[in-house]
């Protein structure tokens, strides 16, 4: 077995990714990665209290649902910035303390362990799928053998889990 085309597309790709998130940094790949979910939570969480709080302040006869809504949307951006500010000012300070290559070198770890997980992801699904057998490519691959297959098993542990909660 030894290193076939297949194997060699996959590691540029992986490198690629690896760049791109370079080109960032990491606190700011996290901070854009993060932002949307914590403007999520944060909205969630939120949403509710102010639209009541504002009901109940407010002398304005408004719709309940389209006080929600705004609150919601205004809760959501509020939050998605605020992380993206923290994590630009994280990638400030490492740049202010002389770290940003280390910072940058932490970005591109993340973004080839991003392109490895979504690289894992679509091989696993063409794997599963019948109507074209593409197991002689798979099986002659390291890519697949050493990488694929133990990404799978990190995946299936985290997914059993979090099903055991």
């Amino acid at each position: 077995m030894g290193v076939t085309v297949f194997d060699v597309i996959m590691f540029f790709i992986s490198l690629a990714g690896g760049f791109l998130v370079w080109k960032k940094g990491f606190f700011g790949e996290i901070a854009s990665k993060a932002s949307y979910l914590i403007g999520l939570l944060f909205s969630f969480m939120l949403s509710k209290p102010l639209a009541l709080f504002v009901n109940e302040r407010a002398q304005i006869e408004i719709n309940a649902i389209l006080l929600s809504f705004l609150c919601y949307y205004i809760l959501f951006f509020c939050g998605s910035y605020l992380t993206k500010w923290i994590g630009s000012a994280l990638s400030s300070a490492f740049e202010q303390l002389g770290l940003a290559n280390v910072d940058r070198g932490m970005g591109f770890l993340l973004g080839c362990f991003e392109m490895v997980s979504v690289l894992t992801l679509m091989i696993s699904l063409v794997q599963k799928q019948r109507l074209i057998d593409m197991s002689g490519l798979f099986d002659s691959s390291v890519f697949c053998k050493y990488v694929v297959d133990n990404m799978k098993t990190l995946f299936h542990l985290s997914i059993n889990a979090v099903e055991r909660r």
